[in-house]
C-alpha cells in the first residue's frame, strides 16, 4: 500500500468514475469539497464500463498524488 498524504493542500488528486449508475454524481460532490476545503487540483477519469479494468491506471499514477475509486449504487 502507498503511504498515506499527510495533508492534502496542493496536492493532485485523481478520480475514477466507475460508470455504475449514480457514481458521476456523488464523484462530483467529492471533487468540489476537495476543491474548496483543501485546494487540490482534481483530474476525472471515467472507465467506459464498470466490468472492465481501468486503462488509466498508468496515466492515473503518473499524473496523481492520489486517487479516489468511486462507485455508485
Amino acid at each position: 500500500l502507498a503511504p498515506r498524504l499527510r495533508d492534502l493542500c496542493g496536492k493532485r488528486i485523481g478520480i475514477l468514475d466507475n460508470h455504475k449508475e449514480f457514481s458521476d454524481l456523488v464523484l462530483k460532490g467529492v471533487a468540489e469539497k476537495l476543491q474548496r476545503e483543501h485546494g487540490v487540483e482534481v483530474k476525472l477519469w471515467r472507465k467506459e464500463y464498470l466490468g472492465k479494468p481501468s486503462p488509466y491506471a498508468q496515466e492515473m499514477a503518473h499524473a496523481c498524488d492520489a486517487v479516489v475509486n468511486g462507485v455508485g449504487h
